[in-house]
């Protein structure tokens, strides 16, 4: 099938490819810390995207690349960058989340801690409270 494909057919398919992959990537950017079926979701399609990619890029030949306008291969690469640049912020998100998570355990942790070694001045029984004549 892609053996076929021309010069504009090829840029064509790659432009559509790379959009929809950016789209996925700001919906999974901004469905960060949301409901995580959801974003597992979003990740899913994403992967079958770069698949989809991966089969075009590996069935076209250096010729046909070569004979691609070079202002269509540009404007390809910038989405290509845009998309790497979404994942470097989502992956900077990612860790930060990932280290507050981390300290509210360690937190929370500390003040368990913290509330086993409190004393609690109970009476051991009602002696303390009986009434002596």
């Amino acid at each position: 099938m892609a053996a076929t494909l021309g010069p504009q057919q090829y840029v064509a398919q790659k432009r559509d490819i790379l959009t929809r992959c950016l789209r996925l990537t700001e919906d999974i950017h901004n469905a960060l810390g949301g409901d995580p079926d959801a974003l597992e979701g979003l990740i899913d399609r994403r992967m079958g995207v770069i698949s989809e990619f991966q089969a075009l890029e590996g069935s076209v030949d250096d010729a046909l690349r070569a004979s691609c306008p070079k202002g269509e291969l540009d404007s390809l690469d910038g989405m290509l960058r845009v998309i790497l640049s979404f994942d470097e912020k989502t992956e900077a998100t990612l860790r930060k989340m990932q280290i507050e998570t981390l300290e509210s355990m360690k937190s929370n942790t500390q003040k368990q801690r913290f509330t086993q070694y409190e004393t609690v001045t109970r009476p051991m029984s009602g002696r303390l409270m009986d009434k002596k004549e």
